[in-house]
C-alpha cells in the first residue's frame, strides 16, 4: 500500500525516555521467561538456525523485512531500530564478508544486545549504532543500497523526517523494506499519549 507522502502525520508521542523505559523493561522480561512466540511466528524455521536465542528471544517486530528484501553479496544495508538486532543478523549473513549491515537503535541496551548476538553469530560486518531514525546525519548521502525497519517507525515523533532521511542515505535504485503498523483513521487522545500504546 502506498501513502501519499503529503499525507504522513507526525504524531506527539510521549517522553521519549518514558519508550526506552518500556523497551528495557520488555526485553528485561522476554530475556527472564526466554519467550520465542514472536519470532517463531514471524521467521522460518530455517531463518532462526543458527542465531543467538537472545537474538531469537528478544526481536519485538511486527514482520520479517529481509523476507522481502532483494540482498546481494556486497551490499550496504541499514536497519532502523534494530533492537537486538535479529534482522541486522539475517541481512548480514546475505550480504556477506564484502558487505555491510549498520545497525540503529535510541536504546542502549538494546545494542550491547546487538552487538552480543553479532559476536555470538560469528558476524563482523555489522556495526550498531546509538541514534534516532529522525536524525541519521552519521550515515553519508546515498550510500546504501537498501533501508529496512521492523515496527519502529509507527513510535517515531516525525515520520516525514524519518522518510527523508531514508530518501537521503538510499543510492539511486536502493530500496526500503518496511514492516510496520498503520492506523487507518484516528486515534483517541488518550491512546496517543499513553507509553504503554507506543511501547507494547
Amino acid at each position: 500500500m502506498q501513502v501519499p507522502f503529503k499525507d504522513i502525520q507526525n504524531t506527539n508521542l510521549p517522553d521519549q525516555q518514558r519508550i526506552q523505559e518500556d523497551y528495557r523493561r520488555m526485553l528485561e522480561d522476554a530475556l527472564a521467561i526466554k519467550r520465542k512466540a514472536i519470532a517463531e511466528r514471524l521467521y522460518t524455521p530455517q531463518a532462526l538456525e543458527g542465531l543467538p536465542a537472545s537474538a531469537v528471544v528478544a526481536a519485538l517486530g511486527v514482520g520479517n523485512p529481509v523476507a522481502f528484501t532483494d540482498i546481494h553479496p556486497g551490499d550496504r544495508i541499514l536497519d532502523i531500530g534494530c533492537g537486538g538486532g535479529i534482522d541486522s543478523l539475517l541481512a548480514a549473513r546475505r550480504v556477506g564478508s564484502g558487505g555491510e549491515v549498520i545497525g540503529v537503535d535510541m536504546t542502549p541496551e538494546m545494542l550491547r544486545l546487538a552487538r552480543k548476538n553479532a559476536e555470538a553469530a560469528g558476524l563482523s560486518n555489522l556495526e550498531f549504532v546509538e541514534g534516532v531514525a529522525e536524525d541519521m546525519s552519521f550515515i553519508p548521502d546515498e550510500s546504501l543500497d537498501e533501508v529496512i525497519s521492523n515496527g519502529v517507525i509507527n513510535l517515531t515523533s516525525d515520520k516525514k523526517r524519518v522518510f527523508a532521511e531514508i530518501q537521503r542515505v538510499l543510492r539511486t535504485g536502493g530500496c526500503a523494506v518496511l514492516s510496520d503498523i498503520v492506523v487507518n483513521g484516528k486515534i483517541p487522545p488518550e491512546v496517543l499519549t499513553n507509553p504503554a500504546a507506543w511501547s507494547g
